[in-house]
């Protein structure tokens, strides 16, 4: 029984033993989630006031699928460092992808070749 009210559950696919079982993962409001969510109170309503500001993270979930799917693969990340090249990475893809579909072969060969 929590004493505290949830504020996000979220269910992902994992493997335990070698089977595919889901995970259920709960947030509450205590310690460092509840301190961030009280500093960051100004821009959980941010979308109301500027229009560049997103009203859903449809697109930042349906980017991270291509990543989910993969995650029957052995894919492991050595630190937080490689996570966040990893980020970088897919967002300037997506970046050249939006400014100019058709040659984005071209763009990455001409940045690693």
């Amino acid at each position: 029984m929590l004493l505290s009210p949830v504020m996000h559950t979220d269910c992902t696919n994992a493997r335990e033993n070698g089977k595919s079982c889901q995970v259920y993962v709960c947030a509450t409001p205590d310690g460092k989630a509840l301190y961030f969510a009280r500093e960051n109170m100004h821009n959980h309503l941010l979308f109301l006031h500027d229009i560049r500001v997103p009203a859903t993270n449809n697109e930042a979930e349906r980017l991270l699928k291509n990543y989910k799917r993969k995650q029957a693969q052995a894919v492991t990340f050595r630190s937080f460092e490689n996570i966040a090249y990893l980020c970088q990475c897919m967002s300037m893809l997506v970046l050249m992808r939006l400014e100019d579909p058709a040659n984005i072969y071209d763009r990455v060969s001409r940045i690693f070749g």
